[in-house]
């Protein structure tokens, strides 16, 4: 059997978000040839499904599950030393062996966070959906370069617009940046503006692990709570989940 390294390093990049869920389980399937992982942090703030054709196994000849804890400090460091993009990999009981070389433990699946649904309760009434065109994707980078001083990013609606923005909200003589995003036409809207906040590092690891205009970003709030969430797809392959956070 043959692995494709970069592929494997990519699928753990996505199911992880960018390594902030601190453990992943890969599956294989055999019937069907796809690749599927689902995923969420330890405090549930984060939650990823995938759904995707396989292009990691080559002449595999039946289902696969590898489990790691700690992939960033545990797996990702012996990819990096492979320097081929295809190579020998063989599946021991406990332990996979690439090119000959590496070999690497994989752990009880009951220690891995996974997702035991297919993500957050039916019936969510998103009230914005962004195609994350060139207009979009210019106002996220712009948010990026700077959020990090502010530690949070927001999405807000005031007078029937939604705008992105960076600033710290508890200080009235902040600087901030904000970017108008679209017009908002929501039949069960609040009486009142909305600021939702989201951790600005949960937000950049998205941006890192998507692919532009290919995504769409939907847009929930919840009475409530006060919170919100951030939801980012493509299709049925990839699904990223994103809770706002308590300001």
């Amino acid at each position: 059997m043959l692995i494709n390294v970069e592929n494997f390093k990519d699928f753990l990049k996505k199911a992880t978000l960018n390594y902030y869920i601190d453990s992943v389980q890969v599956n294989y399937w055999k019937e069907g040839d796809v690749l599927k992982s689902s995923m969420v942090s330890k405090c549930s703030d984060v939650a990823t499904i995938l759904n995707i054709p396989n292009n990691i196994f080559k002449e595999a000849n039946q289902d696969i599950e590898l489990n790691f804890c700690a992939p960033k400090n545990d797996l990702k460091p012996f990819l990096d030393l492979i320097d081929s993009d295809e190579v020998k990999f063989k599946l021991h009981e406990k332990k996979i062996v690439l090119n000959n070389q590496v070999k690497v433990h994989f752990d009880d699946p009951s220690v891995i966070s996974t997702l035991n649904s297919d993500g957050p309760q039916k019936g969510i009434d998103y009230f914005a959906t962004l195609n994350l065109d060139e207009d979009v994707m210019s106002a996220f980078d712009k948010i990026k370069k700077i959020g990090s001083r502010f530690g949070k990013i927001y999405f807000t609606v005031s007078e029937g617009k939604l705008y992105v923005e960076t600033t710290d909200k508890n200080n009235a003589y902040s600087n901030g940046i904000s970017f108008e995003l679209e017009n908002v036409e929501w039949e069960n809207k609040p009486d009142h503006d909305l600021v939702i906040p989201f951790n600005y590092n949960l937000f950049v690891n998205l941006m890192n692990v998507i692919n532009g205009d290919e995504f769409q970003i939907k847009l929930a709030y919840f009475e409530q709570s006060g919170g919100g969430l951030i939801y980012a797809f493509k299709g049925e392959e990839e699904k990223y989940f994103l809770m706002s956070v308590v300001e």
